[in-house]
Formats: C-alpha cells, structure tokens, sequence
C-alpha cells in the first residue's frame, strides 16, 4: 500500500459544513434522505449507470441482474442513504453503511463505508460535495470517526471529492482508498442535519415538474 501525501485537512472542527451553494440553487432538485419506498428510484438511477461508471460505483463490472440483486439487499434501517431528487427522480445516491450494520468482522464501531455515483448529466455541478458533506454530518452526529471511501485510480471526479473533504488517500494496485478522520458531533452538526432532513418536507412545487 502506497500512501500520497494527504491534502490539508478539512475534516476538523472547522470543515466546511455549509451547503455547496451551486449544488442547492436548481430549485427543481431537492436533497433528501431515502427509504424503502424510494428502491425503485435507487434501482433506476443505478440502472442507467454507464459500464464505466458502474465499475467505479460497485468496483467491477456489474450487469443489471447484478444491480437488481444489490437493491435487494440494501439495508434501509442500517445505513443512511442521500440522494439529490431532481424533478422527482433520484439523479444520484451517496449511502454510509456503519460497520456495525455492515458486516465488516474487522472494523471498529465507529468506522464506515461510503459509496456515491450521480447521474452523468448531473456531474461538475457539486451534487457529490453535497452528498458527502451531508453524509459526513450524519457521520459525526452517530460517533463515526473514520470514514472509508474506495474507488478506482481512474476516477478524477471521485478522487477530487476526497482530497476536497481532507481524506488521506492510498493506493494498492490501481484501487485506491480515501480515509477521512471525523470529530465528534457538536450542537450545530445536530442543527445542521436535522436543517437538512427538515427542508426536504418544504417540496418545493417545481422541484416535481
């Protein structure tokens, strides 16, 4: 394994915990939490996910049986899962999977995974600094410490996200993994999310059509 010279760290109390302003100024997406209800939603985004893009998301090639089978199995009540809605359709998802829910034998209680893929049209607009941005005030709110993302050394986009968000980042044969170091929950983290779980009730009517 291969450390990089990490990023200046931004994941310390004094991170940028403000909503990426471009990512929230569409007023026809809104971001918001998913449920059971919203698989199909999930299953249709990953669905429409390039061939590269799902080796990025998942990995390694998957086919759609493959992602159907991961719909299957997600675990709602586990993780927290985020998505950018736009016009009514889930355009992007971003799950954090503890690994006390996870199923990860060697892993403390106060890691987790992270996953993310967007709509390709949907990309280079902050949708993505938002999901983790998000995902990581839930992190900090739950005594997550050490967030884990993996992606493929191909994957700018990914790759720029982590070193945005202060991860320290490693490379094993062309897989790379992004570790960020998250302090605890403060009051305005708890503010924070639940400001961000509350403005999805405010469906704004444009944001549907």
């Amino acid at each position: 394994m291969l450390p990089i010279v990490p990023s200046p760290d931004l994941s310390g109390p004094d991170a940028p915990l403000r909503p990426v302003r471009h990512a929230a100024r569409d007023p026809h997406t809104i971001f918001r939490r998913l449920h059971v209800s919203d698989r199909d939603g999930v299953l249709d985004h990953l669905l429409c996910l390039s061939p590269q893009d799902r080796r990025w998301r998942f990995g390694a090639t998957t086919s759609d049986a493959g992602i159907r089978t991961y719909c299957d199995r997600l675990d709602w009540e586990g993780a927290i899962m985020l998505a950018p809605v736009h016009r009514g359709r889930v355009c992007g998802v971003a799950e954090l999977r503890p690994a006390a829910t996870a199923g990860f034998a060697v892993a403390p209680e106060s890691w987790a995974e992270v996953a993310l893929s967007v709509d390709a049209p949907c990309r280079s607009q902050g949708y993505g600094r938002e999901l983790v941005r998000r995902l990581m005030i839930s992190a900090r709110n739950r005594s997550i410490t050490t967030l884990a993302m993996n992606c493929h050394l191909d994957n700018g986009l990914i790759l720029r996200l982590a070193r945005h968000f202060g991860a320290r980042l490693s490379i094993d044969h062309g897989d790379v993994e992004a570790r960020f170091r998250l302090p605890g929950g403060n009051p305005l983290t708890f503010i924070l999310e639940l400001w961000d779980e509350s403005e999805a009730m405010w469906i704004r009517p444009e944001a549907l059509s």
